[in-house]
């Protein structure tokens, strides 16, 4: 699977659950910092909350999915079990897929932090581009990934 060594170790990182988010990050500091998510308040601000289920991220995973395989809807859950568990599904090429989510989880991941330090603005429309720009970039072989 082409993937950018940076965005496997991600990946690997979250596969692992070695990712900070809002709760770990208040932990450090006897709950000075708050464990909502920054984007829809949500109370908890889990993993899966960060890269998936919250509504702003959501939309990413959305549009570069339409974008990847217009025919087919995938949902949270779905996109879960691919980072997760790596699940496959039918009538799609699944390394293409996996490639993708890796580029969209580096998308979200890198615009969390860049929002979070600098506030950054958290456009979705842009990560869309950057993600998808990446993952043909690395389908068609132009990154020297090793």
């Amino acid at each position: 699977m082409p993937v950018l060594p940076e965005n496997r170790s991600l990946w690997y990182r979250l596969f692992h659950r070695r990712l900070y988010s809002q709760p770990l990050l208040s932990s450090f500091d006897n709950g000075l910092t708050s464990s909502q998510c920054k984007f829809c308040s949500a109370n908890t601000e889990d993993l899966q909350h960060l890269f998936v289920r919250c509504p702003m991220k959501w939309r990413v995973w959305i549009d570069a999915f339409n974008f990847f395989s217009p025919h087919l809807t995938f949902t949270q859950d779905d996109v879960c079990s691919i980072l997760w568990s790596f699940q496959q599904f039918t009538f799609v090429d699944n390394t293409d897929l996996w490639t993708l989510s890796c580029c969209v989880l580096s998308v979200i991941w890198r615009a969390y932090w860049r929002f979070t330090i600098d506030r950054f603005p958290f456009i979705d429309k842009q990560l869309v581009t950057r993600a998808m720009s990446q993952s043909a970039t690395l389908k068609w072989g132009r990154f020297d990934l090793d």
